[in-house]
């Protein structure tokens, strides 16, 4: 590649990041105004502008003390968020137009779709693949401690080859998709389930662990 080719792909590579940056910076600022301003009234004309809370100081017998210094986390942020807002309900009625207000609107939108998605879709993914790390967890915890009990001079590498921890870890998710579907369609799975995911995984344990010691048959004789 030539030099000027590879100038022009750095050039390229840089804008993209600038963009990139931009478009965060831009959606981060949104989503703080929409959050600190309630409507898009207040942006127009709003009723009241909050001045930041004032420093009071007080004398006692150790000197003068900062009262914000002492107050909780909480409080300080609350102030902070005050002055925000009143910083830009302050600024003029042009500038909110035009900056404050589609900011508002932008930042609104972005909320509202974040948390619709959030609700409707990461939720129950998350909750789902929550479920199948833990399940295969336990099954990877339950079947290194069997492995080591009946084989203590096996080494680990032996008993977690990748084989049997794509085994486990299928399972595991073929066991949680089980909860996730089949209560929909057998009601009574629910009360049962706990039954047979313990018989299912109990039958796969063993079937491994037989597996283990016939593949490892001349270090157990």
């Amino acid at each position: 590649m030539k030099k000027e080719d590879k100038k022009e792909v750095k050039t390229s590579a840089k804008k993209k990041k600038v963009a990139a940056a931009s478009i965060g910076v831009l959606a981060a600022a949104a989503l703080v105004v929409g959050t600190l301003i309630p409507s898009a009234s207040d942006v127009v004309s709003p009723s009241g502008i909050v001045d930041p809370p004032a420093v009071v100081l007080q004398l006692d017998d150790t000197g003068m003390v900062e009262t914000e210094q002492s107050a909780p986390e909480n409080r300080k942020a609350a102030r902070l968020s005050d002055r925000i807002r009143g910083w830009l309900l302050g600024l003029p009625q042009a500038v909110r137009l035009l900056l404050v207000l589609p900011l508002w609107g932008l930042g609104t939108f972005l909320s509202v779709t974040l948390s619709a998605l959030w609700t409707g879709l990461f939720s129950p993914a998350l909750g789902f693949v929550m479920s199948w790390i833990l399940g295969a967890a336990v099954l990877l915890g339950a079947f290194g401690l069997g492995a080591k009990l009946m084989f203590p001079n096996l080494p680990l590498k032996k008993i977690f080859t990748k084989r049997n921890l794509a085994i486990l870890g299928g399972a595991a998710l073929l066991l949680t998709a089980a909860d996730a579907v089949l209560p929909f369609y057998i009601p009574e799975y629910t009360a049962f389930a706990v039954a047979i995911k313990a018989a299912l995984s109990l039958a796969l344990l063993g079937l491994l662990l037989y597996r283990i010691k016939k593949k490892n048959s001349l270090i157990f004789s």
